[in-house]
């Protein structure tokens, strides 16, 4: 988004806070504990367009900020790295969590509430336009009136047209255009202390058995003296060997290193859709991930968010 947005949802975060207006704003949310801030930043609501040519309010607004014409910001995230792929040619890390969209759906219907054929079938219509519903319920498996609940079919569905298959495309873009130092990784692993991480927020207890968005923060991060984050001793060794790979990744644009633990990282390849499988046991490779039927049908459908 362009600079102008950014300071509209800025300055309603500081209302929220009660910051703005005031003499120092950042002085005043400075003072906020984090509780506050994390109470509000769940507050914050943005836009995005649906297939109606209307909008759905959603919340965590927190989206790159360019300060680029507008002009350049006409496209999606996707279709904008598409667009200009060939001018694209640092290094790359980028990948999903298995079950990416879980966390968004328990957020927009919480799991207490049954997501039952009918209420699925409209959801499905109304993001991705009532045509579709039939090629989409086909594809999912949408097609059993009695089945009591859809969540983790329609987190699946918003996983792969919102994470896993735009990594995909704008991948098989920047390779096309002669960036060959993306790195692709599909991470798949729940910590052990997840009932403390996630504690009796909104997605717990979903999240206790799915491999939910930013999983693999913990382990990138590796952040010392967090009360809520607790390795046992094989994910720290685990939390390591990712580490090392970002850590190198950052100061040499490869993720590789004698220094780090197998298998080599290999970059993206079309043929394959090679992604590194990030897991405890078995880190290794996964070929064409989501790929055939899932992500070949959204790349033909399109990405309008």
């Amino acid at each position: 988004r362009i600079l102008e947005q950014s300071k509209a949802y800025n300055r309603h975060f500081a209302v929220l806070c009660g910051c703005y207006p005031s003499i120092d704003v950042i002085e005043c949310l400075r003072n906020k504990s984090a509780a506050d801030i994390l109470k509000y930043s769940s507050l914050i609501k943005y836009d995005v367009p649906t297939y109606f040519n209307t909008t759905l309010t959603v919340g965590l607004p927190w989206d790159a900020t360019l300060n680029l014409p507008s002009y350049y910001l006409q496209y999606s995230n996707v279709d904008f790295i598409n667009q200009y792929a060939s001018q694209i040619t640092i290094p790359i890390i980028w990948g999903t969590d298995k079950d990416e969209g879980t966390l968004f759906i328990d957020d927009f219907v919480n799991k207490s509430v049954s997501l039952n054929y009918a209420e699925t079938t409209l959801i499905v219509g109304f993001l991705w336009h009532p045509q579709n519903v039939g090629k989409i319920s086909e594809l999912y498996n949408i097609n059993n009136p009695l089945q009591a609940d859809y969540h983790d079919t329609l987190a699946q569905i918003l996983g792969d047209y919102a994470f896993t298959c735009p990594m995909r495309s704008m991948s098989r873009s920047l390779t096309l255009a002669g960036n060959t130092n993306i790195y692709l990784y599909v991470f798949d692993y729940i910590i052990q202390a997840v009932q403390l991480l996630y504690g009796s927020s909104h997605w717990a207890p979903d999240c206790y058995t799915h491999v939910c968005h930013k999983s693999e923060m913990p382990f990138v991060f590796n952040a010392p003296n967090v009360s809520t984050i607790q390795f046992t001793d094989e994910e720290e060794i685990f939390a390591q060997s990712i580490g090392c790979r970002w850590t190198n990744f950052g100061k040499t644009g490869n993720p590789n290193s004698l220094s780090c633990t197998s298998p080599t990282w290999n970059t993206f390849s079309i043929n394959t859709n090679t992604s590194l499988n990030l897991t405890l046991d078995t880190t290794g490779y996964v070929n064409n991930y989501r790929g055939n039927p899932f992500c070949d049908f959204w790349d033909n459908l399109g990405y309008t968010f």
